[in-house]
């Protein structure tokens, strides 16, 4: 006999604003109203055992979770108990008791759901809660094989055979929803909107194939490595519960230096996931382009900030983690690309963006109208390229220091033995160099996950918290890799 969990009723808030646009729409039974908290968490009302709570909308994990806070806070613990798994997020690590309880969000009700209760300082309202503004708890709505407290009666995503999503921009403002098995036709409609299909991937997380990334009009290049490479694709996961756009190290990397730094623009790493961008508003900055197979989709400068001030913005994009190779070439798509296009989410097979074609989007062989400039600014300072180049491209071609001319350069006064054996040594001491680098790079990586191993531990037996949330920018991610760790 399942046990289920006693749970409170929480204060339900006014959406009042939003009711009414979505009032007579023709699945109105499988509208879900969604809460815009800062532009980078989305949240909807769920029904769990006898209470309501507010969850985060997340895409990239597939376990129901609430804080002990809100559930019965006499319960609450600082230590994991020995019976909790730890589910690993990008914004921290989550210490859940499983337990089991009717859910009901919008018209799908399930009988005892698995759901956990989360233990730890980061679970707690305090500025370092891995939940932000009046979140209670997060809905996973990926993949079962990413699920890490299993239900008997399986998944979220066994009970639909699709869901939509709406993302509006603004903080605080109505009209976000989840629609579920439909799409909203009046708001396609009234849109002018055009559907298009991205094939799913991988079943894990919501995965496509990126097949190419574009900036301004330079020429597109390979989203990633050829070892990040897999099926002629780089895998991106399409993420509801990250803030940010993730995408390769080395590319970021890229267009800090050529659109970022040389125009004043500084790091801060007062976010939970790590290091952004803050400019000065008035910086140009280039569109960019994004292809799966034949669709690609565009995202102007106005779609990748958030204002920080009157005068600064910070540039939504992130670094993919680089703890490992394959998370090293990963993007993950998150609310900075989801709060421009209505999105369905078609289970087992693909995701269809909704957009308006040659502006925001275009298929193959079709063109698109940029809004505004793709230069990075209007002083001298940005490198400029020859016809046909692009500014990524030393990222992924040879580098031509070191290279011989192809004639017989007789003009060097060195016999071709000499030559020869400053070749040889030239090729060597780049081997050793590479060497090195791969080295030194390995290293960095164990000493950050012994670092953060070390940290893990003390969160759950010595109260101290994992990672912090960033108050001054809220910026959250959703889990990159699962673990379960049976305490």
């Amino acid at each position: 006999m399942a046990e289920h969990i006693p749970l409170r009723r929480t204060r339900r808030v006014p959406l009042e604003a939003l009711r009414r646009r979505l009032e007579g729409q023709a699945s109105s039974n499988g509208v879900v109203p969604l809460e815009n908290y800062s532009g980078v968490v989305y949240s909807a009302e769920m029904t769990i055992g006898n209470g309501t709570f507010r969850v985060q909308v997340d895409t990239g994990s597939s376990d129901l979770w609430l804080s002990c806070y809100y559930v019965d806070r006499s319960r609450c613990q600082l230590t994991c108990p020995s019976s909790a798994v730890v589910i690993t997020y990008g914004s921290g690590d989550v210490c859940v008791v499983r337990e089991y309880a009717d859910v009901q969000l919008g018209s799908i009700a399930i009988k005892d759901y698995a759901v956990g209760v989360a233990m730890g300082a980061n679970v707690l309202p305090n500025s370092d809660s891995i939940l932000l503004g009046d979140v209670e708890g997060l809905l996973g709505l990926a993949y079962p094989s990413l699920v890490t407290i299993p239900s008997p009666v399986g998944t979220f995503t066994d009970f639909v055979k699709s869901f939509s999503t709406y993302l509006t921009a603004e903080d605080g403002s109505d009209g976000s929803f989840l629609l579920l098995n439909a799409v909203d036709e009046d708001f396609i409609k009234e849109n002018k909107l055009t559907g298009l299909s991205v094939p799913l991937k991988k079943a894990e997380h919501w995965t496509l194939g990126l097949t190419s990334f574009q900036i301004g009009d330079e020429t597109a290049v390979a989203p990633c490595s050829a070892s990040g490479m897999s099926s002629g694709s780089c895998n991106a996961i399409i993420d509801s519960g990250t803030s940010l756009l993730i995408m390769p190290a080395d590319l970021y990397q890229s267009f800090a230096e050529t659109y970022l730094l040389p125009n004043g623009c500084f790091t801060s790493e007062e976010v939970a996931s790590g290091q952004v961008y803050i400019c000065d508003s008035s910086i140009n900055l280039p569109r960019l382009g994004f292809t799966f197979s034949n669709a690609s989709f565009y995202l102007e400068k106005a779609d990748y900030i958030i204002e920080a001030s009157p005068t600064k913005i910070i540039v939504e994009l992130q670094a993919a983690s680089t703890i490992n190779e394959a998370a090293a070439q990963m993007w993950v798509f998150g609310d900075t690309f989801l709060k421009r296009f209505y999105t369905n989410f078609e289970v087992n097979q693909g995701v269809t963006f909704y957009c308006n074609e040659g502006k925001t989007c275009a298929t193959s062989g079709s063109s698109v109208t940029s809004s505004t400039t793709s230069s990075s600014t209007t002083d001298t300072s940005t490198p400029s390229t020859a016809p046909g180049s692009t500014l990524l491209d030393g990222t992924f071609s040879p580098s031509t220091i070191g290279g011989t001319s192809s004639g017989d350069d007789k003009s060097s006064g060195l016999s071709s033995l000499e030559r020869t054996l400053i070749i040889v040594a030239a090729v060597l001491g780049g081997l050793l160099l590479i060497l090195l680098f791969f080295m030194l790079r390995r290293w960095l990586a164990v000493r950050h996950q012994r670092k953060a191993q070390q940290q893990r531990a003390m969160a759950y037996n010595g109260g101290e918290t994992v990672a912090s949330t960033g108050d001054a920018y809220n910026i959250v991610m959703s889990p990159m890799a699962h673990t379960n760790n049976t305490r």
